[in-house]
């Protein structure tokens, strides 16, 4: 009988937890393993959701990070290595389904299943007072000399820290701690300068306090995933619907406001400006926005953005509510030409190439009429809200009925303009370059046939001779742009849009 007893001790684990996704739906309650840091992270939120998901209740399994890989509480020898090692591990035994940043490595496979794929990266955050304290405006990685950053050992945050010293010739000041938990505890108390944890904890960190803030990432994001056992593919499928359903209707960008106070395409955009850390243009973040007062907005002489005299247009309207809404004092710089928003060093404009465009070091928000093609995505975020009409203009005595018309006759546009990109991809070349507040007058004056806009439609009344032809392409959506390595900065432009 004893015998039994230590039998059916030994194998109820796997008999209770090797459940289907029918048996967790019949019995009400779904068995989630955390480890302690994980419960502070958006995995606890998007569980509780996902049990709600499943119309069951959410129960707790405390594991310990080991269990992920042990079997009865022991983690073979060449367990990465060796293909024929193979189980279900002690985790899986206590919980249905882990629920924590598990990296996806191809040995792990052997283990367990992964779904609800997402990406992480490790980050370094900082004390907002370093400036001040030590002189040091951390905005690359030279920037870290001399500075004492916690981390936890023998982890992917020593790897890329020592990276990020030996490129920079040495001089970080590394303190190495057995816990997420202690690196956090050592920045409380003012014993390190900054520390590096994976972002799903760093920004909680953040949103908690107003002390730190995000420097950047120090690695490329990475995949990770929650587990379940190999065989349990109806609960990995259901928890991939999960994800794509909370995905499309919103839920996950509010469950990262809720948790971090930025939605999910922010969040995604601050783990991958990884390649940003190292550039030496000019980067002001929110952040540095609200502690300097002034905000940096450029506009263009044109209707609907902006006019040095007369009636106050559209987009300078918007520009001061925003500085506005962020309680700091507006500056503007006056843009003479839309191409100088592309333009590199050289006063180029290469269309193939990814950079941070030359003007665009000098403000923080380009508030004009931006359409987001793809190769100014290249170079720049751009937030679109306004909706967006490329519509042909021209005398009335011109006869213009459709795209194949342009193609023998003369157009002014703008260079690198939206309009200027519609028309080469028709293969129409014949163009005259002009501001855009002088397109209709290039027209009146016969030295160019036609020209394409989209708010100058609304002056059509003050132009006796012109009219509107027809539409080029479907009605889009322009906007602001600014550089790509302000996630916070866009987070916020977002949320003044909605306000």
């Amino acid at each position: 009988m004893k015998k039994i007893i230590i039998f059916i001790l030994l194998f109820l684990p796997s008999l209770l937890f090797s459940r289907t996704l029918e048996e967790i739906k019949k019995s009400g309650v779904l068995y989630v393993g955390f480890t302690q840091s994980w419960k502070n992270t958006i995995n606890y939120i998007a569980a509780q959701e996902f049990a709600n998901f499943l119309g069951v209740e959410m129960k707790e399994v405390d594991i310990l990070w080991d269990e992920v890989f042990s079997q009865n509480g022991v983690i073979p020898e060449n367990y990465k290595t060796d293909p024929n090692i193979s189980y279900t591990p002690d985790a899986l035994k206590k919980a249905d389904v882990i629920c924590g940043t598990i990296y996806i490595n191809d040995w792990r496979k052997k283990f367990f299943s992964y779904a609800g794929i997402s990406q992480i990266s490790d980050l370094l955050i900082i004390k907002k007072n370093i400036k001040e304290k030590k002189g040091i405006d951390v905005k690359s990685y030279k920037d870290l000399k001399g500075l004492k950053i916690a981390f936890l050992e023998n982890s992917s945050y020593e790897t890329n820290i020592n990276k990020i010293n030996k490129e920079i010739g040495g001089g970080i000041k590394f303190v190495r701690t057995q816990s997420e938990e202690e690196a956090y505890e050592l920045l409380r108390n003012n014993e390190v300068d900054g520390l590096i944890g994976v972002s799903f904890l760093a920004l909680g960190y953040i949103k908690n306090t107003k002390r730190y803030k995000l420097a950047f990432p120090v690695s490329t994001p990475s995949n990770v995933g929650w587990a379940v056992e190999t065989k349990n593919t109806e609960l990995a499928y259901e928890i991939e619907n999960f994800f794509k359903t909370i995905r499309g209707n919103g839920k996950l960008d509010v469950l990262f406001r809720n948790k971090y106070g930025i939605d999910y395409s922010t969040y995604l955009e601050i783990i991958n400006s990884y390649s940003k850390a190292s550039q030496t243009a000019e980067t002001r973040d929110l952040d540095d926005i609200i502690e300097s007062g002034k905000i940096v907005l450029a506009l263009r002489d044109r209707e609907m953005v902006y006019h040095k005299t007369g009636k106050k247009q559209f987009n300078h309207y918007l520009a001061e509510e925003f500085a506005q809404y962020l309680g700091v004092e507006l500056q503007i710089v006056y843009t003479q030409k839309f191409s100088n928003f592309w333009e590199d060093s050289q006063g180029k404009i290469d269309k193939d190439s990814a950079y941070v465009p030359e003007w665009f070091n000098h403000f923080d928000v380009a508030c004009d009429m931006i359409a987001p093609l793809d190769w100014r995505l290249k170079k720049a975020d751009v937030i679109d809200f306004m909706p967006n009409a490329k519509v042909v203009i021209g005398k009335k005595t011109t006869k213009i009925n459709s795209i194949n018309d342009l193609k023998r006759l003369r157009g002014v546009t703008s260079k690198g303009s939206s309009y200027e990109h519609a028309l080469l991809s028709s293969k129409i070349t014949n163009l005259k370059y002009s501001p855009g507040n002088k397109f209709f007058r290039e027209v009146l004056s016969g030295n160019a046939d036609y020209t394409i806009s989209n708010v100058e439609v609304f002056n059509l009344a003050n132009y006796p001779e012109l009219e509107a032809k027809f539409i080029i392409g479907t009605i889009t959506k322009m906007g602001w742009a600014i550089k790509k390595n302000k996630p916070r900065l866009r987070q916020k432009i977002l949320e003044f849009l909605e306000y």
